[in-house]
């Protein structure tokens, strides 16, 4: 017989994924808001629901008791604590309910980190604009403001000084759609991420990335893989990582971590608990020879992949390093795409692996002020990082992006 998968939300490369190497009957479903019509023809079965948490339970329940659910999949943070109720409900397989509030709640990650000894950055649950004000007489200039349970870089705001206070409230409350908040200590550092395989609470680091911030809006305009991290820190990053997922509880699946490092060390700004965006995987399969994508699928459907992870690391280990870089092109701009140019003469250039284009023509832009704002990314490989980035900088300069302005901007 069969197994029978649910899988909620999107990151429909990876539900392809699966589907490849095993014959499995899988029960997909989303919100109306994101259903495509293609859905009703992968999939065993497809449902569209409302965000009514007691219309999927039903409906769940009624799935399960016409073919039971063997296992419950989730790659999609926006619905990962949904899955988890649900799943803890209806004691169905899935990450534990705590480990992605431990992970999705800031707020908690940090307090979580700080009482076990992984953390000394202050933070301040956000509910008002005095609850800012007593978090500054505390802490001090500059500080975070940001979603509590955020995403695409959504809502973050640098607040100087108290002038900037209820502005920096407003436009975080206002992108974000609520008033959750979470206030933190500003850290000063460079920032990089980490992408780590868990396996039953077992670690494997895969590679580090270091990151190009916008330092006003933190949308991320580029980075390149392997960073160059020196011999004491990357040290640092093998210890300290698998304590902090230990800590917080994640025991299976890909992770992706975001931390600064500083003058005092190693400071976490946010993990996930699945595989990065902004075609980090790729930059990471460029340089390891490692699908994130293929393993986090067999891991999906029960085989065990560290050891094959780990022979396939060691192996690249041998060889000369690579580095691939990816850097975003933004149009700063508020109107509608009228031409894009360019893209081919990009694709064509040596060391150029790919260009993929977010906005097509006809799109209206505006000012970056998101993730979801840039126009297309430029991916590159090389034996430098400065070549890599250097390479990908000059593709990205190649497309011409036109567009009608709205409300006069130059």
């Amino acid at each position: 017989m069969k197994k029978h998968f649910l899988i909620i939300g999107g990151m429909r490369f990876i539900h392809k994924k699966i589907q490849e190497f095993a014959d499995v009957d899988i029960t997909f479903i989303c919100t109306k808001k994101k259903i495509k019509p293609t859905d009703f023809l992968h999939y065993t079965r497809a449902f569209c629901l409302s965000d009514d948490l007691n219309e999927w339970l039903h409906t769940i329940k009624a799935i399960n008791s016409i073919q039971k659910i063997d296992n419950v999949l989730c790659f999609d943070d926006q619905e990962q604590m949904r899955v988890a109720i649900l799943a803890d409900q209806l004691n169905l397989p899935f990450h534990k309910l705590e480990t992605i509030k431990n992970i999705r709640d800031k707020y908690l990650m940090r307090d979580i980190l700080r009482k076990t000894g992984l953390e000394n950055i202050q933070s301040a649950s956000i509910n008002c604009i005095q609850d800012i004000h007593n978090f500054i007489s505390e802490v001090g200039f500059p500080i975070i403001l940001k979603p509590r349970s955020g995403l695409g870089s959504i809502g973050i705001e640098k607040i100087n000084s108290y002038e900037e206070v209820e502005s920096a409230y407003r436009r975080s409350i206002t992108e974000m759609g609520n008033n959750s908040l979470v206030a933190e200590q500003f850290i000063t550092g460079q920032e990089y991420s980490v992408e780590i395989f868990c396996e039953h609470g077992e670690y494997l680091i895969l590679s580090t990335t270091h990151k190009f911030k916008n330092p006003v809006t933190f949308v991320e305009q580029g980075h390149f893989c392997p960073a160059n991290l020196t011999e004491k820190e990357n040290q640092l990053v093998c210890e300290i990582m698998p304590k902090i997922l230990k800590a917080l509880n994640i025991e299976n699946g890909a992770c992706h971590t975001e931390f600064i490092i500083s003058h005092d060390g190693i400071h976490i700004v946010e993990t996930h608990l699945r595989v990065a965006g902004d075609l980090i995987p790729e930059m990471v399969f460029a340089v390891t020879g490692i699908d994130e994508i293929e393993y986090l699928a067999r891991q999906s459907l029960g085989e065990p992949v560290l050891p094959k992870m780990k022979e396939k690391l060691i192996a690249n280990n041998s060889q000369p390093q690579k580095y691939s870089s990816v850097w975003f092109f933004e149009k700063n701009a508020d109107g509608i795409i009228t031409r894009i140019d360019g893209i081919e003469e990009a694709r064509m250039m040596d060391g150029i692996i790919r260009v993929v284009q977010f906005l097509d023509v006809g799109s209206r832009i505006r000012k970056i002020q998101q993730s979801d704002d840039r126009v297309f990314v430029v991916q590159s490989i090389s034996d430098s990082s400065d070549r890599a980035l250097k390479l990908a900088q000059i593709a990205a300069e190649k497309i011409d992006v036109y567009v009608d302005l709205v409300n006069n901007d130059e």
